[in-house]
């Protein structure tokens, strides 16, 4: 994980933010949230993707087939993570928005190719 960390954090602050500020502008939440805990539900949805790469008893089982996916991987475990991190308290309405908003934050970083969502459904349904 540890050579991914820098990638992993440019993403991060590249779309995180934003949603943020996305959420607190255009969005009604079911329960009210401050940014700092939507923050910290992100990275911890984002921490489930990783208990592969923790040693045990001292020792990496990683599968080199799990390695070589990880880098094709990065952007779509951060979007993933900064929708039901971020998003996951938005009502349905807000949703759509928020989907919309996602999409065209990605195409702008011009990783939407890297993320591939599928056009017809949402980015919560991926």
């Amino acid at each position: 994980i540890q050579p991914h960390g820098p990638r992993l954090g440019e993403l991060l602050k590249q779309i995180l933010p934003g949603t943020l500020q996305f959420v607190r502008k255009n969005a009604r939440e079911y329960v009210p949230t401050v940014d700092n805990n939507l923050v910290a539900s992100t990275l911890r949805v984002l921490s489930t993707f990783w208990w592969h790469f923790i040693p045990v008893e001292g020792r990496y089982e990683v599968s080199e087939e799990l390695t070589a996916a990880l880098p094709r991987l990065l952007e779509k475990l951060v979007v993933f993570s900064v929708v039901w991190g971020a998003g996951a308290s938005t009502d349905a309405a807000s949703r759509v928005k928020l989907d919309v908003y996602l999409r065209e934050r990605l195409t702008e970083l011009q990783i939407d190719n890297l993320v591939g969502l599928p056009k017809h459904t949402s980015v919560y349904d991926v």
